[in-house]
């Protein structure tokens, strides 16, 4: 039989407890749900879940950035350097060029005014 909790916490602590993890950044509120879930042990990450409507993932994600403290590889980031989607033109450099070539006979502008460009 699954061990369930029925509340961890009065009604009106989970409310404030939903609230301040609704407040934080993305890497405080997995270090929150992280310490909440070891606070609560068996079944903890279930209740926690249900709680904060977030899922497993992001508090496995908090375990495993609970061992690396004091020493965060991400500093003040939010997230670690070199995180994110690369942009374009670093994947990509020769796309500025040839976005240029297609805009080059497409373009037109003011002859009374050299700042004004425009495309169709």
């Amino acid at each position: 039989m699954p061990f369930h909790f029925q509340h961890a916490y009065p009604p009106a602590v989970e409310e404030h407890m939903r609230n301040g993890f609704a407040s934080l950044s993305e890497k405080d509120r997995r270090r929150y749900a992280a310490v909440e879930a070891v606070k609560l042990g068996h079944g903890g990450i279930t209740y926690l879940i249900t709680l904060f409507g977030c899922s497993a993932e992001l508090i496995a994600h908090g375990l495993q950035d609970l061992q690396h403290l004091p020493h965060d590889p991400a500093g003040d980031r939010i997230r670690r350097p070199g995180g994110g989607k690369k942009k374009t033109e670093t994947k990509q450099p020769e796309v500025i060029d040839h976005v240029q070539q297609l805009l080059e006979d497409r373009s037109a502008g003011d002859p009374m005014r050299t700042s004004v460009l425009w495309t169709d």
